[in-house]
């Protein structure tokens, strides 16, 4: 019997976009399908942009899963005429992995958590992700799925965001392991720690695991904006230090309005950041589009979240902005940057920029931000905390797993993050584009 052909399709040398395809006989297994760099995210919801796309390699070449009518003649095969069956698993919800769907034949079944699925369906109806038109499935932890010869199990993880999962594959002359983006400095690090251990037991074949902790890895430190040396920065390391020290700066500025901007995913962060704002007597408000989604996400209405109101809108659950105005020591304030102007019509107090868009100076319009929030007179706080396992969690994972061999992946610098790897006595190889491998070829690459 034929061993199971093994292709990576991207992301070996940049954070996101890591795409492999597994093949064995007429069936086909591809982990995540993110947005490439380059590529426009709205443009990725047009079908009839495929040729563009693919023409320009800003998506994966892949037989048998881009429908007829997006394919020119010449191109390649297209879902219908292909005999491969093919299924493409998830790990999680970040358009870095999710972000090219919009391209694939929507007869193909895209498996992700179910966790996961019904926090998406969530964060479409708010407008926080684009709405993809394919064939979901939802799956439950750790419910076993069969495709051919495939057996896909979905190991809840923890990243900052719902539903996350490691992934293990397996067929009769192949065990992957695929990490999916994660880290033990969440809310939930026994969940990597169990699927961690399961790993061990499962001894793969190859584990791919994310190294984006490893991108700057050796590079001195970015200079900073001058007006970045008028800001604070909590410096924290895990969510729980992060939550410890926005507590005790919410007691410290018992007269200032508290506001800040989070990331939208991180549904686990705003909950406990209100458990902090109930046990200072403050109530949480938040732009309208947040409060639907924990309203949607958690079927019912969560205690002391209010949302900020329209000028004439007045219900029991909403907070206008002259009621902030007036009693600023009585909220915090949860804004998008969309719609930060509202912050300018407040008096200045504290700002938390907790893992929010602008993320930082490689983004449009973060200096004119900061630096009219700056000189507005806010507090300015920079108050996030990674998303990603960090550089010494990441050894000790792979490390703990023993896989046969380490593919180190999702970073700029895959060397370096494999370097550090080999001195843990671990097996590392660097696969390359444009090549078919089986289990076999990376044993040989490995020992040559």
């Amino acid at each position: 019997m034929s061993q199971t052909k093994i292709e990576f399709l991207g992301g070996l040398d940049t954070i996101g976009g890591n795409i492999i395809s597994l093949q064995k006989n007429d069936y086909q297994v591809i982990m995540d399908f993110g947005a490439f760099v380059g590529a426009d995210i709205k443009q990725l919801l047009d079908r009839s942009l495929t040729e563009k796309f693919l023409e320009k390699s800003l998506l994966p070449k892949v037989e048998g899963l881009y429908s007829q009518s997006q394919l020119n003649s010449n191109s390649l095969t297209s879902f219908e005429a292909s005999s491969l069956n093919t299924a493409i698993c998830l790990s999680h919800l970040h358009l870095d992995h999710l972000g090219s769907l919009g391209q694939i034949s929507k007869q193909v079944p895209v498996y992700t958590s179910e966790k996961a699925l019904n926090f998406y369906k969530n964060l479409v109806e708010n407008s926080f992700l684009p709405k993809y038109d394919v064939n979901w499935q939802g799956v439950p932890y750790p419910t076993i799925i069969q495709h051919g010869p495939f057996k896909i199990t979905f190991k809840e993880s923890d990243h900052d965001t719902e539903g996350a999962s490691a992934i293990f594959i397996e067929t009769n002359d192949l065990k992957v392991v695929h990490s999916g983006d994660l880290r033990l400095s969440g809310y939930n690090p026994q969940r990597v720690l169990k699927w961690v251990e399961e790993a061990h037991s499962f001894e793969p074949d190859l584990l791919l695991i994310e190294g984006t902790s490893f991108s700057n890895f050796g590079d001195d430190p970015a200079p900073l904006l001058t007006i970045e040396e008028k800001i604070h920065n909590l410096s924290c390391s895990n969510e729980r230090q992060l939550l410890k020290t926005i507590d005790q700066l919410m007691s410290e500025k018992l007269k200032d309005i508290i506001t800040i901007n989070l990331y939208p995913q991180n549904i686990q962060r705003l909950l406990e950041i209100n458990e902090i704002a109930k046990n200072n007597q403050r109530k949480f408000v938040l732009d309208k589009a947040y409060y639907q989604l924990l309203e949607n996400f958690f079927s019912k209405r969560i205690d002391n979240i209010f949302y900020l109101s329209e000028e004439t809108e007045k219900t029991s659950f909403s907070v206008s902005a002259e009621e902030l105005k007036n009693s600023p020591n009585d909220y915090i304030l949860l804004i998008d940057y969309e719609r930060h102007q509202v912050l300018y019509q407040l008096p200045a107090g504290v700002y938390l920029h907790s893992n929010g868009v602008p993320l930082g100076s490689f983004m449009a319009g973060y200096e004119e931000f900061l630096t009219n929030m700056v000189e507005y007179g806010w507090d300015f706080y920079q108050a996030g905390v990674s998303g990603h396992a960090s550089q010494s969690d990441l050894l000790m994972i792979a490390y703990a797993i023993q896989p046969k061999v380490v593919i180190p992946w999702h970073t700029f610098k895959p060397k370096a993050f494999g370097q550090e790897l080999e001195t843990k006595g671990l097996n590392v190889f660097y696969p390359q584009y444009g090549q078919i491998y089986t289990m076999d070829k990376i044993l040989e690459g490995n020992n040559a």
